[in-house]
């Protein structure tokens, strides 16, 4: 819309029916005209100051200076037999002087010496393909302090006789605090970045130094309560018998946070470690049953498999795929009331199939439902049950299968977490046999 602006403004000007006035005393921005190298200088790059509004000389400090030889002559200022006393309506006198021989004169001496030749090679280019082009440079201002601007450069819509662009326009509009706060946001946002992968490589090193005297604790403890059993049977009604069993589950509670880490870590790196085959969805089904069925019969809830397809096969791996599972159905035991029904079904949709785990717990606030998949997020009233990574690696297991994961709930009525894998047609499953 600018360049729309100033491409009228230029066409008004080069008319010259515009009032001088309103360029050199009103214009907000920095505003010059440019002469373009005529005859065998043509398209060479260079080129000399025409006219600096008032604006310019303010900022840069540079003023034009009166030139009484030349009054009443055609000078480099009105070559082009412009009158500047009917641009500006008044009689101006003599003419104005610039301190520079050439446009090359005026880019060193107001442009940042680093920017410099991104503006030549803008302007160069501009001349030969004989359109504007914008352009953010440094301009230096009185006090030798250079400021960000955006410039535009526009020419003139009627040609000369030769058929060439007579002169061109050119504003520069001050985007230093623009300019400042978006490199202060890439600042922020690299150290940022550099903060998280040093958050995961720390997670890494930490889970997996962890891992092994963790691995030594559980060994031991097996033997201690071996041992102790063969000498005397222990009841867990007892000190001793409370004591192991505390520290098995102690032990088992850091053994999956450390296991959360080691695969949070893995799946940031993007190092699963995928390794698909053919699986029966029913087959998959049953046997994360199985594996959570006693948990459920000791939290006194009920796992169900709903009905579905039978002889419908995905490509997955399956270890990962039970990981998912259990993820969401220890997420559905930790909130469904005693005595409920846990529910996991799969279904055919398209050159897909979407395996569901239902509970009819407490459910999830519609406001907290865009965020639960985030890494290291919880719910304040659940934060002491969990890491906050049990959907995060979910998540990122099933998009490594090229699927989709999403829950819809409501509170006091339950949730239902979905997620999809790619089915496997018969042609392929014959292909693969």
């Amino acid at each position: 819309m600018f360049n729309f602006r100033l491409g009228r403004f230029a066409n008004e000007f080069s008319r010259r029916d515009l009032h001088g006035e309103i360029l050199n005393e009103a214009f907000p921005h920095v505003f010059w005209t440019i002469l373009p190298p005529s005859g065998a200088e043509f398209r060479k790059g260079d080129g000399a100051l025409e006219f600096c509004n008032r604006r310019w000389c303010d900022y840069t400090g540079i003023k034009s200076t009166p030139n009484p030889r030349r009054k009443g002559r055609k000078t480099p200022l009105n070559k082009l037999g412009v009158r500047w006393d009917r641009i500006f309506g008044r009689d101006l006198g003599a003419g104005f002087d610039t301190p520079f021989e050439s446009l090359d004169e005026m880019w060193a001496a107001v442009i940042h010496p680093d920017d410099q030749c991104a503006v030549r090679a803008g302007w160069h280019g501009a001349q030969k393909r004989e359109e504007g082009f914008e352009i953010e440079f440094r301009f230096k201002r009185r006090d030798g302090n250079y400021r960000w601007h955006l410039a535009h450069f526009v020419p003139a819509r009627r040609r000369d006789s030769a058929g060439r662009i007579p002169r061109w326009y050119a504003t520069a509009t001050d985007i230093q605090t623009q300019k400042m706060a978006a490199l202060k946001a890439n600042e922020l946002y690299e150290e940022a970045k550099a903060a998280a992968e040093a958050r995961e490589d720390l997670l890494a090193i930490v889970s997996h130094e962890l891992k092994n005297p963790l691995s030594a604790i559980q060994l031991n403890l097996d033997l201690c309560e071996e041992l102790i059993s063969r000498s005397q049977p222990v009841q867990r009604e007892t000190h001793l018998g409370k004591s192991l069993v505390t520290i098995r589950r102690t032990t088992e509670r850091m053994g999956r946070l450390v296991d959360d880490l080691l695969h949070f870590a893995k799946a940031t790196c993007r190092d699963l470690g995928i390794e698909r085959t053919n699986q029966l969805a029913s087959g998959l089904l049953e046997e994360c049953i199985q594996m959570h069925e006693s948990m459920a019969s000791e939290k006194h809830l009920r796992l169900t498999k709903g009905t579905g397809p039978l002889d419908v096969y995905v490509r997955c791996d399956r270890e990962r795929v039970l990981q998912v599972f259990s993820n969401l159905i220890g997420n559905a035991m930790k909130f469904s009331p005693p005595h409920s029904v846990i529910e996991v079904k799969a279904e055919v949709q398209d050159s897909e199939v979407i395996f569901r785990v239902r509970d009819s717990g407490v459910g999830i606030s519609k406001d907290k439902l865009p965020f639960i998949f985030d890494r290291f997020w919880q719910a304040k009233e659940t934060a002491r049950w969990g890491t906050g990574l049990g959907l995060a690696i979910a998540k990122s297991i099933v998009e490594a299968h090229g699927g989709r994961i999403w829950a819809e709930s409501a509170v006091g009525l339950g949730s239902v977490f979905s997620f999809t894998l790619p089915r496997v047609t018969h042609a392929n499953l014959t292909a693969t046999a």
